[in-house]
């Protein structure tokens, strides 16, 4: 959702989510989604779960209420003009559907735009293999795992790592030829924990 305008979506839909009851920080459902969900919605736009699971109800409506900020509407057993054939199996078994639906009522400003996602300086790729070690570098909502280095020819290889958010990173190349370096196969999308990771990565290279 970081590369989203504010107050630009009307509704967000959570419907029937896994519950992750073993594994929370999994959950789709954060207090990090909640705030990212009001800055992307417009004012009076929404944010609706629907769960069969009691426990992931419970604990939406705690983290949705501890912004204590917004309209909270709650709901049970209530039909919807369309039904899933997970939902419809649910009823059947007279398992209990709850709502929870957070209006937004906050005219957000825009996101500042993340730094560039390049590189700018030339590296000599044999002196990076030197002192290459497998190794993670973490911060509070990103990390960088430098995983394995690769030699494809004279002054020339990748390296292999994963960066940017915990639950959501990404897995990349860093591609060494004539000096210069890039992401393979792509660019790593402009998000926060990305460029916060970029820098690290820099800094790595640049040192």
């Amino acid at each position: 959702m970081q590369l989203i305008q504010s107050n630009s979506v009307g509704k967000i839909f959570v419907h029937f989510p896994v519950p992750w009851d073993k594994k929370p920080h999994r959950r789709v459902i954060s207090a990090a989604f909640v705030e990212e969900s009001l800055r992307v919605l417009k004012v009076d736009g929404t944010l609706e779960l629907r769960t069969d699971s009691e426990n992931y109800f419970a604990y939406s409506f705690e983290t949705m209420q501890k912004l204590n900020k917004y309209a909270l509407t709650i709901r049970k057993n209530h039909d919807l003009p369309i039904s899933s054939k997970y939902e419809d199996r649910w009823r059947r078994q007279e398992k209990n559907i709850y709502d929870v639906t957070l209006t937004n009522d906050i005219d957000s400003p825009q996101r500042k735009q993340t730094g560039d996602l390049t590189f700018d300086q030339p590296v000599n790729f044999n002196e990076i293999k030197k002192r290459f070690t497998n190794h993670i570098i973490k911060g509070d909502d990103y990390f960088v795992h430098f995983e394995d280095i690769y030699e494809i020819g004279e002054n020339e290889g990748m390296i292999k790592l994963s960066l940017g958010a915990y639950e959501k990173c990404e897995h990349k190349y860093l591609l060494f030829k004539n000096n210069m370096i890039k992401y393979f196969p792509s660019v790593s999308l402009p998000i926060e924990q990305n460029y916060k990771s970029h820098q690290k990565i820099k800094e790595f290279l640049y040192v």
